[in-house]
């Protein structure tokens, strides 16, 4: 840093004094410097009078100088810093505009692909509802289950556990009554305890060959509390091969709190292979009927042994009684049991699935697909853009990035890069 200089102007070296030079030298040297000196000072007081300052400057008056001086700066720095500011806010402000705008486009699209999602469910081969129009008038029977004679509390055990939550699976072979049996069980748990009963999955022709007392729903999800809950056929609603499809994430989210709702929940298929793995995990029992030729070794790994011994269980049973037939493992209880027919079943309801329209079932899928992506894409820039109008308020407002970043839980690169450039630009 450069000293300052504080010697008086009769004190400057104009010309320099050196040991070299003679006495003469050195003395004419020291006049020409007080001559210069002294004229020196004489024209810095003529020039302070002129431009009227005090004609003594002293170290006070000095720093009163320095220090209006820098008054000045400051008031000016502040008036550009004022204009800065209010350039930069409204580069803020149209920022904020165009989210505005784009949010509500997005808003909107979502609005639009919500209504095309709900048209859609209407040319659905499952139905959307929960009332059933032209059902059958008939008084639940309780009769018609029987279980083990040698073990008569595990087996009423096991009837009463249906009233609280359980997850239960039923396999077998093609026309070996599983549909029969649930549907046995569910005239019992209407007629003994007035359970609510929801079938998930049926086409709208079911309607007329189900009592009234059973609600037909579209999925698992729009089941009330304290329902049982039949999924029939549960490999054309819920196909292990479509796990990561919405329809399965939200099976097994449902499953996860099925006990929270109080609701028992009972999946039928031909083999654990063709249903969703989660039913498997999550089942509090099994309910076998007769297994198919090859049935114990087409099972998933963890469903072979129980599937041989259901299979050599019913090798003791006399095949006029198998189709009557069931062997169950159950926390509660373990052995066989036989149902009657329900009251309301028919032959039109054993084939009610004769007459899908897969075609149409494909196409609709694919249609959903599609609806869903563009549900999800739109929904992931609405919340991004929500953000970044976020950022830009509280930025606006004066909150620095660090912040920011900390209200809205994101990353300060994350502020940056949507305030990066009106700032920029505002330099």
């Amino acid at each position: 840093m450069k000293r300052r200089n504080n010697t008086s102007l009769s004190q400057r070296t104009i010309f320099p004094l050196s040991s070299s030079n003679g006495p003469i030298e050195n003395l004419l040297s020291l006049a020409g410097n007080i001559i210069v000196g002294a004229g020196a000072e004489w024209l810095s007081r003529e020039f302070r009078d002129a431009i009227g300052l005090p004609t003594t400057t002293t170290q006070s008056q000095i720093e009163l100088t320095r220090g209006k001086m820098q008054l000045a700066k400051q008031e000016a720095d502040n008036i550009h810093s004022k204009v800065m500011s209010e350039k930069e806010a409204k580069l803020y402000d149209l920022r904020i505009q165009e989210k505005e705008i784009f949010i509500a486009e997005k808003k909107q699209h979502l609005e639009t692909t919500k209504v095309q999602t709900e048209q859609l469910k209407e040319d659905v081969i499952i139905p959307n509802m929960t009332t059933i129009s032209g059902a059958l008038e008939l008084q639940p029977n309780a009769q018609g289950l029987t279980g083990a004679p040698d073990q008569p509390e595990q087996y009423e055990e096991w009837l009463v556990s249906w009233i609280k939550s359980k997850i239960v699976a039923v396999l077998g072979m093609r026309g070996s009554g599983k549909s029969v049996l649930i549907c046995k069980i569910a005239e019992y748990l209407y007629a003994k305890y007035g359970i609510k009963i929801h079938w998930v999955g049926l086409p709208p022709q079911a309607r007329k060959f189900l009592p009234i007392w059973i609600n037909m729903v579209d999925s698992v999800e729009q089941c009330p509390p304290d329902s049982f809950v039949i999924v029939d056929e549960a490999g054309l609603n819920y196909l292990s091969l479509a796990f990561n499809t919405d329809r399965n994430k939200l099976l097994r989210k449902y499953l996860m709190i099925v006990r929270h709702k109080n609701c028992s929940m009972v999946f039928a298929a031909q083999s654990s292979r063709d249903i969703d793995a989660s039913i498997l995990r999550l089942a509090d029992g099994f309910i076998f009927k007769q297994p198919s030729l090859h049935q114990a070794q087409s099972e998933r790994q963890d469903m072979k042994e129980m599937t041989k011994k259901a299979a050599k269980v019913f090798e003791q049973i006399p095949k006029e009684e198998r189709i009557q037939s069931a062997y169950v493992i159950d926390n509660t209880f373990e052995g066989v049991i036989k149902c009657a027919l329900p009251s309301f079943w028919s032959e039109e309801l054993s084939h009610i699935y004769s007459n899908l329209d897969f075609n149409k079932m494909q196409s609709v899928s694919v249609k959903r697909s599609e609806l869903q992506e563009v549900t999800d894409k739109e929904t992931k820039l609405l919340g991004t853009a929500s953000l970044d109008k976020r950022i830009l308020e509280l930025r606006k407002q004066g909150d620095g990035l660090g912040t920011i970043a900390g209200k809205l839980n994101c990353t300060i690169w994350r502020v940056r890069k949507v305030t990066d450039g009106i700032e920029k630009q505002n330099q």
